[in-house]
């Protein structure tokens, strides 16, 4: 039976680190005696994982905004610039 909780504590780091949980973090989840603690660990990178979610569909949100931007400028001939998401041409 041990080596199967060995097995699972360490497909558990592998899946948190890949998910980019800082390695203290995971130390912390792998270690925890206390299920609760665990869970509130689990929360926090929930909410880090759904933050950063957000801000990578924002981003291609705006790649979209300025590559079809940029076609449209091209069809129309206007060759007015587009503001990169930093607000420079």
């Amino acid at each position: 039976m041990k080596e199967r909780v060995g097995d699972r504590s360490s497909w558990a780091g592998g899946v948190l680190r890949r998910q980019l949980m800082p390695p203290d973090e995971v130390v912390a989840v792998l270690e925890a005696e206390d299920p609760e603690q665990i869970r509130r660990h689990l929360e926090l990178h929930a909410e880090r994982l759904h933050e950063r979610l957000v801000e990578q569909l924002r981003m291609l949100s705006r790649l979209e905004r300025l590559l079809v931007d940029e076609i449209d400028r091209e069809a129309d001939g206007s060759g007015v610039p587009v503001l990169s998401p930093m607000g420079m041409p």
